[in-house]
């Protein structure tokens, strides 16, 4: 009021409606309260007095207006998930008891939501972040209390990453998701799994490339991945587990071609099936992939037995198109790895340094190092030409 009155600005209490002094204002389908932000009672009333819908238009209605509030829950999209399977092209408007049920739990989530604190620029910020099998789960946090929430499922690419590819996705997402509060400050993402510490600290090129990629997103935050157990971070990983329908990721990362990985091991399309297939026909490489996908166990000691020969590098094992990597190099199975030590890393006979370099290019099993050591050494013609120190020939590709 005073700085109206020294720009000389008048007032028309009738003509602008003003109130003055007032402890909660309405803007926007919002109220703003002392104590935070919360929705407006107008919308909350207008969506708990609508009856369920009679066609396709008159539920994206509905849909929006609940749209417009999932800052304040993570559940409102996923319960909502099977209404808005109703709107999709092509699919038949045709409601059932499972509509009804969602709608009415729409509708009890909308009245019991709560208020959100106001963003401080200069308060510590905190992200904690959970994935499951299925989706995403973030959380913004100013002292212990919720400024934002978000949730988002997996596509099905996603859903095949493994599970420390889904833990370091939803830490990228959930900066991006809230860039414009983490942007230019200092921000501590909360997880709870414990790998991710050392992933965003260590050497870019000690990272599979997915991962990598990850890390490479992330750098334009100062950020800081700690680890908290999963009992401390139960809002987002509550979040991930009830995640809204999936939805494209803004600049989703694509698909690793395997061919750019097998670049030094020529291998055809059906010799890339023939690991496949023995690999899922092993007993421990099963195993091995089963962990990979859902996630190690937190000690050494409740690690499988016959899985602990992986167990110091378990970080570096991705799951890409029916293949089990280690970082860029294919774990062999048991059955092929005989076939590898003979063709093609041993057929050139370049001796026991330059066979091990080509290997660590390209394939992978625990005691590799002891194998090809042993197969040179008992290799007349590598006896006789390693000093010799010959420059590596060019393989003949498999036909395909």
């Amino acid at each position: 009021m005073e700085r109206a009155q020294v720009k000389g600005v008048v007032f028309n209490r009738e003509k602008l409606q003003c109130k003055f002094k007032c402890k909660e204002v309405s803007f926007f389908g919002h109220s703003w309260t002392p104590q935070g932000m919360k929705p407006d009672n107008k919308k909350v009333s207008a969506i708990l007095g609508m009856k369920p819908p009679e066609d396709a238009k008159s539920l994206q209605s509905f849909l929006g207006l609940v749209s417009y509030l999932t800052r304040y829950s993570g559940r409102l999209a996923t319960l909502s998930s099977p209404l808005r399977d109703l709107t999709k092209k092509d699919v038949a408007y045709c409601w059932g008891p499972e509509h009804t049920r969602a709608f009415d739990e729409v509708k009890k989530e909308v009245s019991s939501l709560g208020v959100l604190r106001y963003f401080d620029p200069d308060a510590e910020t905190t992200i904690r972040t959970d994935a499951s099998l299925k989706g995403l789960g973030a959380v913004l946090l100013q002292g212990g209390q919720p400024v934002c929430y978000a949730s988002k499922a997996l596509t099905e690419a996603e859903q095949r990453y493994s599970n420390i590819e889904r833990e370091a996705l939803v830490v990228v997402w959930g900066l991006e998701r809230f860039h414009y509060f983490v942007y230019g400050k200092k921000c501590t993402v909360h997880t709870d799994h414990k790998p991710l510490e050392t992933i965003f600290r260590k050497k870019l090129s000690s990272c599979p490339s997915r991962l990598q990629r990850f890390v490479l997103r992330a750098l334009k935050y100062d950020v800081t991945v700690t680890y908290v157990k999963g009992e401390q971070v139960p809002i987002a990983d509550a979040l991930s587990r009830v995640s809204p329908q999936a939805e494209p990721l803004k600049g989703q990362l694509p698909q690793l071609d395997i061919h750019q990985i097998t670049n030094t091991l020529p291998a055809s399309p059906v010799k890339l099936q023939q690991i496949r297939n023995e690999t899922a026909d092993d007993p421990v490489l099963n195993k091995l992939r089963e962990v990979v996908y859902q996630g190690w166990p937190a000690t050494r000691e409740r690690c499988p037995q016959l899985l602990h020969d992986y167990w110091n590098f378990r970080e570096e094992l991705t799951i890409e198109d029916g293949l089990i990597l280690k970082q860029e190099r294919i774990v062999m199975p048991p059955n092929l790895r005989e076939e590898v030590l003979t063709s093609p890393i041993h057929e050139g006979h370049l001796g026991q340094e330059k066979c091990l370099l080509q290997a660590r290019s390209a394939v992978f099993w625990p005691g590799i190092t002891k194998d090809i050591i042993k197969v040179v050494e008992s290799c007349d013609a590598c006896q006789k030409h390693q000093r010799k120190q010959q420059k590596q020939h060019l393989l003949q590709p498999e036909p395909p």
